[in-house]
C-alpha cells in the first residue's frame, strides 16, 4: 500500500536547489579542467607526430646509416627489402654534405630499407669515387638477389674511363645508379649523371625547372630539391648548451637523394637495373621521362607502411578534433521549472 505524503512546494524547491548547488561546482570545475587539458594533449600528440612525419633527427640518421667506408661486405642487411649506398663526403661527425643527403634520403626511403654510407673524405676525389664503386661492385656480386641503389649526389663536367667502366659493370649486375644533374643551369652533360646507365635527377618545382638545375635530354627525371634541414648546424654557446639553426637549401643533390629513396621503394624486393627501376618510378608518379615526380604520390602508390601511417595519423587528428568539438560545444542552459520559480519568489 502506498502512502501519499503532502509535500510543500517550498520544501521540494529547497531540496532540488541543494542538490544542484553541490553538483554544479564540480561539473563546472571538471569541464574547465577538460577544456584546459584537451587542447594541451592535442598539441602534444600533434607535435610528437609531426616530428616523425617530416624530417629525421640526427639520432635517427646515426641509427639508420651504417658505415661501409672500409668494407661494404660488412654491411648488415638482414631482411631489408633494399640497400641504399650513400656515396658522399663526410667530415668526422660534423654535419657535412653527406649528412644532409642522408636526411633527405631517409625522408623518402622505405622504413625497412638498409642504408650504408661510403665516405669519400673531406673533398671529392676521382680515385676515392673509383674505390667506392669497386667496393659496391664486390658487394653486389656477393648478394646477387638484393635490390641495391647507389646515390651519387655529386659530379662535374669531367669524366674518367675508370668511372665509366665501373658504372657499366654495376649496371650489368642490375644495380640502380642515381646521380645529381648539377646546379650550373646549363645543358652541358654532368658526370656521372650523364653516363648511360645512370639515372640523372634534376631540380624542379610545380612551376617547372629550377633555374640553377642543369637540363637536357640526358636528364631522366626531376624532383623538388628544396630541403629544410630539421636539425640545422649545431654549435656550442657560452652557456654550455647548443644553438640550433634552421636552414633551407636547394639543389639537385637533394633531388637525387630523394629519388634514391623512392627507387628503393619501387623495387618491391626485386633486383632491378637502372632502366627498369626508372620505368617503375615514372609509372608510380604518372609522369613521362624527364618529368617532375611527386614523392608523396610515389610513396602512396608503392609503400604500404606509408599508407598505414597516413591512415593512423588522419584518424588521430580527426578523433582529437571531434573530442575538442565536444569539449568546447555550447551546453544548453538549464530549464527552470515555472512552479519552482514561482514558489521561491
Amino acid at each position: 500500500m502506498r502512502l501519499l505524503v503532502n509535500e510543500r512546494p517550498e520544501d521540494r524547491a529547497a531540496d532540488d536547489g541543494n542538490g544542484d548547488d553541490d553538483a554544479s561546482p564540480r561539473r563546472d570545475a571538471s569541464h574547465a579542467l577538460l577544456r584546459l587539458v584537451a587542447p594541451l594533449a592535442f598539441l602534444l600528440v600533434l607535435a610528437v607526430e609531426l616530428t616523425s612525419w617530416f624530417l629525421p633527427s640526427s639520432a635517427e640518421v646515426r641509427e639508420r646509416v651504417q658505415d661501409a667506408t672500409k668494407s661494404a661486405l660488412a654491411v648488415e642487411v638482414g631482411d631489408a627489402p633494399a640497400l641504399i649506398f650513400l656515396v658522399d663526403t663526410f667530415s668526422g661527425g660534423k654535419r657535412d654534405h653527406g649528412d644532409l643527403m642522408a636526411e633527405a634520403l631517409i625522408g623518402t626511403a622505405p622504413a625497412a630499407a638498409a642504408i650504408a654510407r661510403i665516405d669519400l673524405g673531406p673533398a671529392l676525389k676521382t680515385e676515392e669515387v673509383v674505390r667506392a664503386l669497386e667496393r659496391i661492385l664486390a658487394f653486389a656480386r656477393e648478394r646477387p638477389a638484393l635490390p641495391i641503389v647507389v646515390n651519387m649526389s655529386f659530379g662535374s663536367a669531367a669524366s674518367t674511363e675508370a668511372e665509366q667502366s665501373l658504372l657499366a659493370a654495376l649496371d650489368r649486375e642490375k644495380v640502380i645508379l642515381v646521380a645529381a644533374a648539377g646546379n650550373d643551369g646549363v645543358a652541358t652533360p654532368h658526370y656521372p649523371a650523364a653516363f648511360e646507365p645512370v639515372i640523372a635527377v634534376g631540380n624542379a618545382n610545380d612551376l617547372g625547372r629550377v633555374a640553377s638545375s642543369n637540363f637536357g635530354p640526358w636528364v631522366d627525371v626531376s624532383l623538388d630539391g628544396w630541403f629544410n634541414t630539421a636539425v640545422g648546424n649545431e654549435k656550442l654557446i657560452e652557456s654550455g648548451g647548443r644553438e640550433t639553426t634552421l636552414t633551407t637549401e636547394s639543389g639537385t643533390s637533394f633531388s637525387a637523394a630523394r629519388a634514391s629513396g623512392l627507387l628503393a621503394g619501387v623495387t618491391h624486393g626485386r633486383r632491378l637495373g637502372s632502366d627498369a627501376a626508372l620505368r617503375e618510378l615514372l609509372a608510380a608518379g604518372h609522369v613521362e621521362r624527364g618529368g617532375l615526380v611527386s614523392p608523396f604520390r610515389v610513396r602512396f602508390a608503392t609503400d604500404a607502411a606509408f599508407r598505414w601511417r597516413l591512415a593512423w595519423r588522419a584518424s588521430l587528428i580527426v578523433g582529437t578534433l571531434l573530442v575538442l568539438r565536444w569539449v568546447f560545444a555550447k551546453r544548453p542552459e538549464p530549464v527552470v521549472d515555472p512552479v519552482d520559480s514561482g514558489s521561491t519568489s
